[in-house]
């Protein structure tokens, strides 16, 4: 008979070929796990946009942007559940310690997401109230409620005691909306952000050049000049182009 140099028995090779094909399930359903769990972070951020600017341009304003957000990161989690399927993360019979650890290392994971998903939550509300209007945007709704009109505060941006209905996304898409009238609103989204930053200034500071230089360009009586030759004897810069000619003050 011949001899094992290694003294191998039956039992060894079949253990070692459960233990490998065990560890190999495992390591693919681990893999499944961290990959739905990419995949649930990605998808929910791209649905909840889609759907946040959807419900924004059908009118609902700051509300409809951050529940169309939340909608998108909902129905994600719901597809991908790697948080059940981490419950069930095999045990196996072998390597159990291991097994054991990568479980509550995802129960753990899961438990923050939850919470991270809660505190996302409450900063997306005080946003559509500050976006709203905040406390000024309120009180102003509150005051056009008491007189019997229509203050849509929780559905326009920068709603104030001057303009209690402020403005909606959705008015920047009609047809009667003219450039500077479009860039006169979104200046009003500075009552969107809690307090002055550096970056409202740098908001501000582009704005102001941006409505400046759609004053000069439309400006400055070049607008009503409608021919080519007209406009460049008047000394403006002539636009040329099929679908949209227009005489032009490009200076500064």
């Amino acid at each position: 008979m011949a001899s094992n140099r290694y003294n191998y028995t039956w039992a060894d090779a079949l253990l070692a070929i459960d233990t490998t094909q065990e560890d190999k399930r495992k390591r693919e359903e681990l893999e499944k796990i961290e990959q739905d769990r990419e995949d649930e972070a990605f998808w929910g951020k791209a649905a909840g946009m889609g759907l946040g600017t959807i419900f924004a341009l059908l009118g609902g304003g700051p509300t409809g942007w951050t529940i169309g957000n939340k909608l998108g990161e909902y129905a994600s989690d719901a597809i991908y559940d790697w948080e059940a399927q981490a419950e069930d993360l095999e045990i196996g019979k072998f390597n159990q310690s291991d097994a054991i650890l990568r479980r509550k290392y995802l129960k753990k994971v899961a438990d923050d997401q939850t919470k991270a998903q809660a505190v996302d939550l409450g900063k997306d509300l005080l946003w559509t109230y500050m976006a709203a209007g905040g406390k000024e945007g309120m009180s102003a709704a509150k005051e056009a409620r008491a007189k019997g009109e229509d203050a849509k505060f929780w559905t326009t941006f920068g709603s104030s005691k001057e303009d209690p209905g402020g403005w909606s996304v959705g008015d920047l898409w009609k047809k009667d909306k003219s450039l500077g009238s479009a860039i006169d609103e979104i200046k009003q989204l500075k009552g969107a952000v809690a307090g002055k930053s550096a970056i409202d200034t740098a908001i501000d500071t582009a704005v102001d050049t941006t409505v400046k230089v759609a004053d000069k360009v439309v400006g400055d009586g070049a607008e009503s000049i409608t021919d080519e030759q007209t406009c460049l004897d008047a000394g403006f810069h002539w636009r040329g182009g099929k679908q949209l000619p227009m005489c032009m003050d490009l200076t500064i």
